[in-house]
């Protein structure tokens, strides 16, 4: 009994508010007619209408420390067991794939390789992109993917120890990413592309302990 009083109390009090503005209360529904209607609709609506619970932030994975080996590798499938590692001991070769792409997404979490990057031989592939946690390799090499059209990414990589070579790559017209890099303990080699027609001007390199930009461009 005492709840549907608490109801009829509430309600007289909502027409009481709304009829502000001139309108009637219709006999037997609490309803208000007239200029007040449209008010009292919408705040009707509130009152039984529960607010819409706030949507949980979508979670972004982050990168826990993985340490793995090295290796070659030449399917996807052998790629997916290196999946989230932060460091390779030793060498990374990617070598001898017949897929025109390979998804380098692997590889989102690598800060750095020991040994060799070095991504060859891979007579269908047409771009290699990614790598946008890298900071530091031992030697950086890309070679011999006579399929291969891009270059990008690298955008943290920051250290080579040992040398920077991009060679023989005859369809490659494009390089870009390297925005970071610093450092190439040895030479640096960007030569034998023969279709390449766009370099980074933002590569920015202070130290080259000895070697130059050698054929960078179309012959």
């Amino acid at each position: 009994m005492s709840g549907r009083i608490v109801k009829k109390i509430q309600f007289v009090r909502l027409a009481q508010y709304t009829n502000q503005g001139g309108g009637n209360t219709k006999a037997g529904t609490g309803a208000i007619v007239g200029q007040s209607g449209s008010l009292a609709r919408r705040v009707s609506m509130r009152s039984i209408i529960p607010p819409i619970p706030p949507q949980p932030k979508e979670e972004v994975e982050e990168c826990v420390e993985k340490i793995v080996s090295g290796g070659e590798f030449s399917t996807q499938a052998e790629l997916e067991t290196l999946r989230g590692c932060t460091k390779i001991n030793g060498s990374l070769f990617i070598k001898n794939f017949t897929t025109t792409t390979i998804d380098f997404t692997v590889f989102d979490c690598l800060k750095q390789i020991t040994g060799y990057f070095n991504i060859s031989d891979n007579v269908s592939l047409t771009t290699i992109s990614g790598f946008t946690a890298l900071k530091t390799v031992g030697y950086f090499h890309i070679s011999n993917n006579v399929s291969l059209t891009t270059i990008s990414g690298f955008t943290a990589l920051e250290t080579v120890v040992s040398y920077f070579f991009v060679a023989m790559n005859y369809a490659l017209t494009t390089i870009s990413g390297f925005t970071a890099l610093k450092t190439v303990g040895n030479f640096f080699n960007i030569d034998f592309n023969y279709a390449l027609t766009t370099f980074p001007a933002n590569f920015n390199i202070d130290i080259i302990t000895w070697g130059v930009f050698h054929n960078i461009v179309t012959y």
